[in-house]
């Protein structure tokens, strides 16, 4: 069951695309490479959380939480996902998207490759960054939640790490190293079964006293959740153009009505996704009767519904390369609504 959803990116991405108007040079550059990674995190966290829904959207042997940045004793932990059975085993999830791929050396290093450069580079290991979150969890858990008990004892939980790959990243393998950490999404649930395939007939009694109520996951879910700590990042101080004077935020719409009711907000404007399989890997495309969405994954098309957010205002969308803008020709408005 999914208790939180994944905070929103969509101001982060707003300010790097606004900064990247305006910087020059070598800061121009890295705004781009931070607002590219940026948009790839999306990508593979969407990526996951798909396959996380398909599998566990109705279940009751999980508690589900997307997004949780966590601060104890200066160390922070920024989960993409976490999983907690009744078993009290919890799953920490680090999803990574490369455009291309990596390969692995036998020592345990990450490599990917760099194509204008021509060659390999180093990059750091997702599977040390999740041990560091591991490392935040037991900390979180040894100090501030209050965990299930029975039979006078405390059932204090076991964390196992996943690096949750995109399915059409290239993955080169060392046979001398352990990596089977790291698998792709579609893979993820099959490689948890294995866990408790693994365990089989060797689950003693102490691994039976840990299976605990929903309730009792849900309630470890929701402590978790109360401690969690957004963090807005001031891209502007960042890369330094706080003195830009050409730096200036997006002025609001004034709407000239001498009557004007409460704006009709579309509650659905914001989430791109199938109709079919509730997948968001989906692209706009043009056809037969306009802009729809076309799912990667099942393959089925979705009708778009463009509105401004007030009411009676016909809004329409505005195709610029791989970007869509949603134009208001009466609020003389225009934003970015989905990229490809």
């Amino acid at each position: 069951m999914n208790l939180k959803e994944p905070d929103t990116k969509q101001p982060q991405i707003d300010d790097l695309e606004r900064l990247l108007q305006v910087a020059t040079g070598d800061k121009k550059n890295k705004i781009q490479k931070e607002l590219n990674m940026l948009r790839a995190g999306i990508k593979g966290e969407q990526e996951t959380i798909y396959h996380i829904n398909f599998n566990l959207r109705d279940s009751k042997n999980y508690a589900v939480i997307h997004d949780l940045r966590l601060e104890i004793n200066g160390n922070v932990a920024q989960i993409d996902h976490l999983l907690i059975n009744k078993t009290l085993r919890i799953y920490c999830l680090e999803t990574k998207h490369f455009n291309s791929g990596f390969k692995i050396n036998d020592d345990g290093e990450f490599l990917q490759w760099n194509s204008l450069k021509k060659a390999y580079e180093g990059i750091p290991s997702p599977l040390a960054q999740n041990k560091r979150h591991i490392s935040v969890l037991n900390d979180i858990f040894d100090t501030q939640i209050k965990l299930p008990e029975k039979l006078g004892y405390i059932l204090y939980p076991s964390f196992h790490s996943r690096i949750v790959i995109n399915n059409n990243a290239r993955i080169e393998r060392s046979a001398k190293f352990d990596s089977k950490e790291l698998v792709k999404s579609e893979q993820l649930f099959e490689s948890i079964k294995n866990d408790f395939d693994d365990l089989g007939i060797g689950i003693g009694i102490g691994t039976l006293l840990k299976i605990v109520s929903y309730r009792e996951i849900e309630d470890i879910a929701n402590q978790l959740i109360k401690l969690h700590k957004p963090i807005n990042i001031d891209y502007t101080a960042k890369y330094g153009l706080e003195n830009s004077n050409h730096i200036k935020p997006a002025e609001p719409v004034e709407v000239k009505s001498a009557v004007i009711k409460p704006p009709t907000v579309n509650t659905n404007g914001c989430i791109h996704k199938c109709k079919k399989c509730n997948s968001q890997n989906v692209k706009i495309l043009y056809g037969k009767f306009g802009y729809y969405y076309k799912c990667s994954d099942c393959e089925g098309n979705t009708n778009i519904e463009v509105e401004c957010g007030v009411a009676r205002h016909k809004a329409k969308l505005r195709k610029n390369g791989n970007r869509f803008y949603k134009d208001c020709p009466e609020c003389k408005s225009s934003s970015l609504y989905y990229e490809n």
